[in-house]
């Protein structure tokens, strides 16, 4: 399967409904509209050389077509993504989860929607490592005026849920139930 990149002018000239898109059979169900990456059904080398050449594109114009879209996507991420993560409920948070290969890609769940989301408290999060930050000791003030103090539990702390070794009176420890990202007014580091 091959990747085409679709101009504006394709789509205004060219027919969704023929099922081509410059002269290239296509899925219109993956367009993901102008300046998206067209996945192409069966179409050959000798097929995309063709399309290159009644388009008058050399393939380094291609491959500088290609780039172009790796920096588009990188930037979104960045610009858009990466924030929607920090602002996002948990309900949000849950379902972009179930969607999160088409939306992100094939990028570890933990490693991208979940630290990102958890980004909004940086104290609990390292820009080198995936989840939550465990190495300090963190107080916790929810919303309803509770605050738990306990270090991080990046291994049970799962979607969206934060949840704390804490130490009790007697110098023991204990896990603390999690947390919904949503009742957390703040996190600082002590």
């Amino acid at each position: 399967m091959s990747v085409v990149l679709v101009t504006r002018r394709d789509f205004q000239e060219e027919s969704l409904v023929t099922g081509k898109v410059s002269g290239l059979p296509f899925d219109p169900a993956l367009t993901g509209g102008v300046g998206a990456a067209v996945r192409v059904k069966e179409c050959s080398l000798k097929c995309l050389e063709r399309w290159m050449s009644e388009q008058s594109m050399t393939a380094g114009e291609v491959l500088a077509g290609f780039e172009m879209l790796a920096a588009s996507r990188r930037d979104w991420i960045q610009q858009v993504l990466r924030p929607w993560c920090r602002t996002a409920t948990m309900r949000e948070l849950r379902k972009a989860e179930l969607e999160w290969l088409d939306i992100a890609g094939r990028v570890d769940v933990k490693a991208t929607l979940w630290t990102w989301a958890w980004e909004r408290y940086p104290d609990i999060v390292h820009a080198d490592m995936a989840g939550v930050h465990e190495a300090w000791e963190v107080v916790v003030q929810l919303k309803d005026g509770r605050r738990l103090t306990g270090y991080p539990d990046s291994r049970q702390s799962q979607r969206g849920l934060l949840v704390l070794i804490a130490r009790r009176a007697d110098g023991g420890l204990e896990e603390t139930p999690g947390v919904s990202i949503d009742d957390i007014a703040d996190i600082r580091r002590i």
